[in-house]
């Protein structure tokens, strides 16, 4: 007798929907046919693991795929952001916008400067109204008070949220529109009623944001530059009137002029301040652990000179070699930029007491800053030409010294290493 068939296949077909409703699929992954008769799917099930109806219904009602909501015949809240909702400006800055506002809004609640955001009518789970709030965004930033709760990064935030020439040209077209339906309009994201509110605000709101955010960022920035320029002079004062590193340079190049005899003897007269790094790669030829730099510290200390002192009497260089002048370039130029900004500010802006004041301030720092600085600099133009140093030199001489300085703390260390 020929064998028996298989056993048909379970789900070997797509069962039809129950009633309408789609389930979600059970990715499952299936097995090889050829062990089936091997296996224990081969099998019947008994009645104790078959699904009941209200079991079906059980499944239904756990792994349906809802469908999607259709809008309802209600009007919605001019508000609400639903599928009907169209974006003027963009889908990403709309939404970036609205990120703005949802943070702004959270710390005018913790601060008690707002009540706490209500949701649209209806929709409890929603996200909360915005644009309640686009009265009070308005209000603090035109009342400019320096210690609200806007930060230098929400000012900069909020600048990116005023809106632009591509934005007005979408909004206008947005308004005629309205007019033209008697104001029934599509609904528009948050984003784009901030827009549309902020517009016939954006001229002031815009320069009152740049002051305070120049408020929030003057003090730190004028305090930076007067270090660093306080440094570079400092160091200068220190190269000019150290009586131990003229002696040291003196020392090396005799000592050069002995090792360089022959090569222009008589016309030689002195050295670049980069050359005191290649003393440290000058090895003896007898001890290879012995350098130059080495032979310049010991004859150095049988003479007199106090060279262990140099770490101490020129203890800014090394900070000033981490400044570079177009670093010190740059910070004055920030400085005067808030100079630039403070001298155009509308007469309305001016008539708040604190911009007055600070606008007074500034004027006063600037003038003191860019005195500092080119000061400076001439005097930094007499320590290039104290040591001989070209122009196109000057950049690194702090840097040279530094190094210089540096490689005699590590013969100072391993100085006290034999000693000990």
């Amino acid at each position: 007798a020929p064998p028996p068939p298989p056993p048909p296949l379970m789900g070997g077909k797509l069962a039809p929907a129950h009633n309408g409703i789609k389930l979600k699929k059970f990715h499952w992954k299936n097995i090889d046919l050829h062990f089936l008769n091997e296996s224990i799917w081969k099998e019947t099930p008994d009645q104790s693991v078959k699904l009941s109806d209200d079991d079906v219904k059980q499944l239904e009602a756990l792994f349906s795929i809802q469908k999607a909501k259709t809008p309802t015949s209600e009007t919605p809240h001019p508000n609400k952001q639903n599928a009907e909702s169209i974006c003027l400006v963009g889908v990403t800055r709309s939404r970036n916008i609205e990120i703005v506002l949802r943070g702004l809004s959270r710390a005018l609640q913790h601060c008690g400067q707002i009540q706490h955001e209500s949701h649209v009518q209806g929709e409890e789970d929603h996200k909360p109204d915005l644009s309640q709030n686009f009265p009070t965004f308005v209000h603090i930033v035109e009342q400019m008070d320096p210690d609200s709760v806007l930060s230098v990064e929400d000012c900069e935030s909020l600048l990116r949220c005023l809106p632009v020439a591509a934005d007005i040209k979408s909004l206008k077209k947005y308004e005629k529109m309205t007019k033209e339906l008697d104001g029934k309009a599509p609904n528009i994201t948050a984003g784009d009623q901030w827009l549309l509110y902020s517009m016939q605000h954006a001229p002031l709101m815009y320069e009152r944001l740049t002051i305070l955010s120049h408020m929030h960022t003057f003090p730190d920035t004028v305090r930076e530059t007067r270090r660093m320029i306080q440094i570079h002079a400092e160091a200068q004062k220190q190269l000019l009137q150290c009586e131990t590193l003229k002696k040291v340079l003196l020392l090396v190049r005799e000592v050069g002029c002995v090792l360089n005899r022959g090569q222009m003897e008589g016309m030689f007269q002195g050295f670049i301040l980069e050359s005191l790094g290649k003393m440290r790669e000058l090895r003896s030829t007898g001890r290879k652990h012995y350098c130059l730099l080495q032979l310049i510290w010991d004859w150095a200390l049988e003479r007199d000179i106090p060279i262990k002192n140099l770490l101490q009497e020129l203890s800014s260089v090394s900070q000033a070699s981490e400044i570079s002048h177009e670093l010190i370039d740059k910070q004055v130029q920030a400085v005067c930029s808030t100079a630039r900004c403070v001298q155009s500010i509308s007469e309305e802006t001016l008539q708040l007491p604190q911009v007055a004041q600070f606008r007074a301030s500034v004027m006063e720092q600037v003038e003191e800053c860019v005195k500092f600085a080119g000061d400076t600099k001439s005097e930094y133009q007499l320590c290039m030409q104290h040591f001989a140093q070209k122009f196109s030199d000057g950049e690194s001489l702090f840097e040279w010294v530094a190094a210089f300085l540096t490689a005699l703390r590590d013969v100072t260390q391993q100085k006290c290493c034999k000693t000990r």
